[in-house]
């Protein structure tokens, strides 16, 4: 009786999804992540850059991330002695209601773990990781991808998402580890299925030769003086010299 009453609502459902086209989210390259982390620690966007490197090696939404209070965050600091990794606890995870209701995801990268205890080491355990409202994250993103050249793709049909980040670090730990099911399990996608949806290792491998001479010059610079950039403003920070002044400083 049930599904003869619910038969035209998924009739309905079939034929806008057939009637309105859609689009999967692109995957953004390590370049593109390094890059913009790098330029928003110049500008001093501490906040901006952490939540990029933090959703992109997490293989996280920006949603789960911009929820994410100091408390939710485990840091290497937190934790006993010989744990390097970080951990964010997601408490309302999209798939709660199929799959386990507390998920959490590991944060590996040596370099993104001190960057985030730069930033969100000395929060107060209610603290919102990131502080303005989505929107303004998204516009500064928008900002950062805008100086290098990238605020368009290369045929001007779509700016680049926050959104690009999820897919752009799963396909990136495929591509370094060749193993699906740790990608799966990092990414919390309940079957390989849905996993495939956002793994892109062509459109990465062949994402910069359709960049400008210029863009791809500055993606490269940022990308070779990243671990100088970082390890200055991880000391900017433990010193405590307002962001304000890092342009200046640099």
């Amino acid at each position: 009786m049930l599904r003869r009453r619910v038969s035209a609502a998924w009739d309905l459902a079939f034929n806008w999804v057939v009637d309105e086209p859609h689009e999967h989210h692109a995957a953004m390259p390590i370049s593109i992540m390094l890059s913009t982390v790098a330029l928003a620690l110049l500008w001093g966007w501490t906040r901006e850059a952490a939540i990029i490197a933090l959703a992109w090696t997490g293989v996280l939404r920006v949603g789960e991330v911009i929820a994410a209070t100091r408390q939710d965050l485990i840091l290497a600091l937190d934790s006993a002695p010989g744990v390097w990794y970080a951990l964010l606890l997601i408490r309302s995870p999209k798939t709660r209601g199929r799959a386990a209701r507390h998920q959490s995801s590991r944060i590996d990268p040596e370099d993104v773990v001190c960057l985030l205890e730069a930033i969100f080491g000395r929060l107060t355990p209610t603290e919102f990781l990131w502080h303005h409202s989505p929107s303004t994250l998204r516009r500064r993103f928008a900002t950062l991808l805008s100086a290098l050249g990238l605020a368009l793709r290369h045929d001007g049909s779509h700016i680049y998402s926050l959104s690009y980040l999820r897919p752009g670090g799963a396909t990136f730990w495929l591509q370094a580890t060749e193993d699906s099911e740790f990608v799966r399990r990092k990414g919390r996608w309940l079957s390989t299925r849905v996993l495939e949806i956002y793994l892109q290792e062509s459109a990465i491998s062949t994402y910069h030769r359709r960049l400008s001479d210029e863009t791809r010059s500055r993606i490269d610079h940022l990308c070779r003086s990243f671990q100088t950039i970082l390890d200055r403003a991880i000391f900017f920070k433990e010193t405590k010299i307002p962001e304000s002044l890092w342009p200046q400083l640099w």
